[in-house]
């Protein structure tokens, strides 16, 4: 809301006009008229300027209780259907055994109930091989200086050739390192000693790598164990083998994903196990703080429609916002939602027909809510506690509800975010009756100081002229004085 401007600082002075002549007159003047445009702007905008402020202090009022209504939508959120995050009836406490694996989902509140078991056979690794050791890794290859001396890697089916002839072993890491898939390094693994390392980027057979030696000998091929195994492969991809549940999971990765959520990633051999079910902890918690929330509001909202010193034009409306919460706490909800027919669309999909729920036949009422005398919402804990304990999913039935049969926290969510809508909410239509208020007053204002200027501006014209009259007056009256005593004078 704009500032009000105050009558204090006024736009006018009329006292350059002076005043009168003569002694007799000398109070008509300027100043007087100050004072009398002053006496009746009091009368007349001060009015006005109160009603305006009162508008100000009045929006004020109404943007606590909006924020007010906020905080109570904040905590209607967790017994909504649609909420972006987890509503409390789907909260979920995990626990494990072991420390094999590392467990993970995206919404932990999707994962189903019981325990998943996992056991890790084998950790999948990387292909990794290194050259015998050299000395200066800006030395030319060693042995690989004559035409046709060449490296093959072989990775995914296809092979790369890399000639050495005129390369340094940093130059032959830099151009391997190019390859996808292929991570190419000069180490340095002792004070004066540097092997080029050559590895594959993903673990898994899939990612394994075959590398052959032509004309040259970096000690990468040779197998003078005469298991098959080549001297310079440190490390053999292997795949993973994860047991979850019964089923034997043979991947490339570490990481497996089952149920569509649950992330499994394995980091050592071993056992281990999660154990999910319901956490119905912070269901009295929940419910403690919507019962507070609405207290405050109704406190607010109370303290305005029964004070005689409010500012509050329109007590009816905050009534309504009282009054329409209220009567969503004494609906009936709970019912299952029957379906009745089914017809499949045109993608293939059976789509089924809802019936009009019209058996809703359970009440807030019967699970330990109350009003006391004065509207204040009270629980008793006890008789709730039961509830939580012996069938949380009829409370879920009754707070949250289903697409087809909302319950009470989704709808007074739903309600009240209504009040804030510009399709004619409660509050925001409120606020445009104060607008359109203000703006009358501030033009109602507006005319009257127009009114004013022209009323006073007219008077200090005449007086203006008026004084003109008078002091001609005064001089053609002086000057018959002065005959009448040279008359007087001669006798």
């Amino acid at each position: 809301m704009a500032e009000i401007t105050s009558t204090t600082e006024t736009s006018y002075d009329y006292s350059m006009i002076g005043s009168f002549g003569s002694e007799a007159t000398q109070s008509l003047n300027g100043d007087m008229i100050n004072k009398i445009r002053a006496a009746e702007e009091k009368a007349v905008i001060d009015p006005i300027d109160e009603r305006l402020s009162n508008i100000e202090l009045e929006s004020e009022k109404i943007d606590e209780i909006q924020s007010k209504i906020n905080e109570f939508m904040d905590v209607m959120d967790s017994f909504y259907l649609y909420s972006s995050g987890t509503n409390v009836f789907d909260q979920i406490s995990a626990s494990t055994t072991g420390d094999s694996v590392i467990f993970d989902a995206v919404n932990i509140s999707d994962l189903e109930n019981g325990v998943t078991s996992v056991s890790v056979s084998q950790l999948a690794q990387k292909d990794v091989y290194q050259t015998t050791g050299f000395t200066d890794p800006d030395a030319l290859v060693n042995g690989g200086q004559d035409a046709g001396d060449t490296l093959s890697i072989e990775i995914g089916g296809v092979q790369h050739d890399f000639s050495t002839v005129g390369k340094t072993y940093t130059e032959l890491a830099s151009e391997i390192d190019q390859i996808e898939g292929i991570d190419a390094s000069v180490e340095q693994v002792g004070d004066n000693e540097y092997k080029l390392v050559i590895k594959s980027t993903e673990t898994g057979t899939t990612n394994s790598l075959n590398i052959t030696e032509t004309g040259i000998n970096l000690g990468l091929t040779e197998d003078l164990n005469g298991d098959g195994n080549p001297d310079g492969r440190v490390l053999a991809a292997q795949n993973s083998i994860v047991t979850v549940d019964g089923i034997t999971y043979n991947t490339s990765s570490n990481t497996v994903t089952v149920d569509g959520n649950l992330k499994i990633t394995a980091t050592k051999l071993g056992d281990a196990s999660l154990s999910i079910e319901k956490d119905y902890s912070s269901l009295s918690t929940a419910f403690d703080a919507m019962a507070a929330k609405y207290n405050e509001l109704v406190d607010m909202v109370n303290e305005e429609i029964y004070s005689s010193d409010t500012v509050i034009s329109d007590k009816s409306s905050l009534r309504n916002i009282l009054s329409t919460v209220k009567d969503l706490f004494f609906q009936q909800y709970g019912a299952d939602t029957p379906t009745f027919g089914s017809q499949v669309d045109e993608y293939g999909d059976i789509v089924y027909d809802y019936s009009n729920v019209t058996n809703n036949d359970k009440s807030i009422f019967n699970y330990g809510f109350s009003f006391d005398k004065d509207g204040y919402m009270v629980i008793d804990s006890a008789i709730l506690n039961d509830a939580i304990a012996d069938n949380p999913e009829e409370l879920r039935k009754i707070f949250v509800g289903s697409a087809e049969n909302e319950g009470l926290g989704t709808l007074l969510k739903e309600t009240l975010d209504d009040f804030d809508s510009y399709n004619g909410g409660l509050i925001t239509s409120y606020l445009d009756s104060m607008t359109s208020r203000k703006e009358k007053l501030e033009e109602d204002r507006e005319s009257a100081i127009d009114t004013l200027d022209a009323k006073y501006g007219l008077m200090a014209q005449q007086f203006t002229e008026y004084a003109s009259i008078i002091a001609q007056m005064e001089a053609s009256f002086s000057g018959l004085q002065m005959m009448i005593a040279q008359s007087t004078a001669s006798d």
